[in-house]
């Protein structure tokens, strides 16, 4: 990043992220700029967008801020300061407000980023803002009395792609933009493939986070599929039901596996020498199986007060034998698909009662 000081970025990803840091820092130089710059812009619109203490139509007037300050040449400092005041309350996470406190050096950044890449990120970032500015008019009311649900599964696939689709995409274009070594792709199947990466990843949020999100309002699960499964959305707030929800459970793990397929393509079309990018790449596909398969075990994901998430360790575990096989093609494929077998037969083991037949994605 241009004129900028890079220990005050790393520390900022720190802060703010303990999944995305591990990924920062093991990216090529010339890409941990414009990806890390992406990531701490799109939490700051992320910070805007989740902040109870803000009114929502007040929110979604802060984001509309945000959008412009993207589209200018240079950052206004009098509207950072109004979101920066904005946000301010003792209900603020301290990493957030540290990063709103950077958001004008993250902005001057952005703005002195070369033409390219700032094209890149202007694109990702007002696509996912406006996913953002989506969400909070599709469930406008914050708590579990105003519950709303999606009507129909194009729904769920414009969230998704909106939230973590759209990143794969930009994820794709800029490490093509610098690397050389991926100039062989074929830059639109792979854009492609990116957008399905990023569904499969974002598909696991759509999971894990429910409980929270069903008591924010928010219903991610279209009506629909609900209803096959003769369950309402205000039924998702009994945890008691965790059983009868599964057979969405299943519908949505199996369509994260499908992404996650091609997920596993996209790292093999890596180059082997470009073991920085591969790792970069198969870790959140290999934590994302992991996590996955504890989402299938689990009979209680509805319920708030159970964290699903792996282990430190067992993160840790993943990286060391990534390092191993990252550039054995063959052992990196085996090992991916132990863990998806992993999956699967987690699935089997608690769809028994329902069967899988009958499900369609999508």
């Amino acid at each position: 990043m241009t004129n900028t000081d890079p220990e005050l970025f790393t520390a900022l990803l720190r802060q703010v992220s303990r999944s995305f840091y591990p990924t920062f820092r093991v990216l090529p130089g010339p890409l941990r700029g414009p990806l890390s710059l992406g990531y701490l812009l799109a939490r700051s619109a992320d910070t805007i967008a989740d902040t109870e203490i803000v009114p929502r139509e007040r929110r979604l007037l802060l984001l509309r801020l945000f959008q412009d300050q993207l589209r200018r040449s240079e950052a206004d400092p009098r509207t950072l300061q109004e979101i920066r005041g904005a946000l301010a309350g003792p209900a603020a996470i301290p990493g957030e407000i540290a990063l709103l406190d950077k958001l004008p050096q993250v902005l001057r950044a952005y703005h002195q980023t070369p033409t390219a890449d700032r094209s890149r990120l202007q694109f990702v970032l007002l696509g996912l803002s406006e996913g953002m500015a989506q969400d909070l008019e599709n469930f406008p009311g914050g708590t579990a009395d105003s519950l709303r649900a999606f009507q129909t599964p194009d729904q769920l696939d414009q969230y998704i792609y909106h939230a973590a689709g759209i990143v794969g995409e930009f994820w794709t274009d800029t490490c093509y933009g610098h690397c050389r070594a991926l100039h062989h792709w074929d830059l639109p199947a792979m854009q492609q493939a990116g957008i399905r990466f990023g569904k499969g990843l974002q598909l696991i949020n759509v999971i894990r986070d429910a409980p929270r999100d069903l008591r924010h309002g928010r219903c991610y699960f279209p009506e629909t599929w609900l209803h096959s499964a003769h369950l309402s959305p205000r039924d998702l707030l009994d945890p008691g039901n965790s059983d009868r929800f599964r057979p969405i459970l299943v519908r949505l793990t199996s369509l994260a596996l499908d992404y996650f397929e091609v997920g596993l393509d996209y790292v093999l079309a890596i180059p082997r020498r470009e073991v920085r990018i591969r790792l970069a790449c198969l870790w959140p596909l290999w934590i994302g199986l992991k996590t996955l398969r504890l989402l299938a075990q689990s009979g209680r994901v509805l319920d708030p007060a159970v964290r699903l998430r792996i282990s430190r360790s067992e993160v840790y575990a993943l990286f060391r034998i990534s390092l191993a096989c990252v550039c054995f093609n063959a052992l990196l494929k085996g090992y991916t698909l132990t863990f998806r077998d992993e999956v699967e037969k987690a699935l089997q083991e608690s769809a028994a009662p329902f069967g899988r037949s009958g499900f369609s994605h999508p």
